[in-house]
């Protein structure tokens, strides 16, 4: 499974990332780590659906919650999906 691993980077920045690294691992399932701001994100997608997306605190690694999107989205829903999910 491919992984893609995110620190440093802006919200924007990072579902540009994350959306590129969807196009280059189609009908693939991947994984991936951002840390954004106090909080760490492990996510595991399969093309548009994240199946497990789960937020952590950065500093102690307290889980905070899960929140997987819907499955078969369109690009801009998941895109969409991202942008609400970090803001969580």
């Amino acid at each position: 499974m491919e992984q893609l691993i995110i620190k440093g980077k802006t919200k924007e920045e990072a579902i540009k990332e994350i959306n590129k690294f969807r196009l280059a691992n189609k009908n693939k399932w991947y994984q991936v780590e951002l840390e954004l701001g106090r909080h760490k994100y492990k996510m595991k997608i399969y093309n548009t659906w994240a199946q497990i997306s789960r937020k952590y605190f950065l500093d102690t690694m307290e889980f905070i919650h899960d929140y997987p999107s819907g499955m078969d989205l369109k690009v801009n829903e998941f895109k969409n999906y991202l942008n609400e999910y970090l803001n969580r």
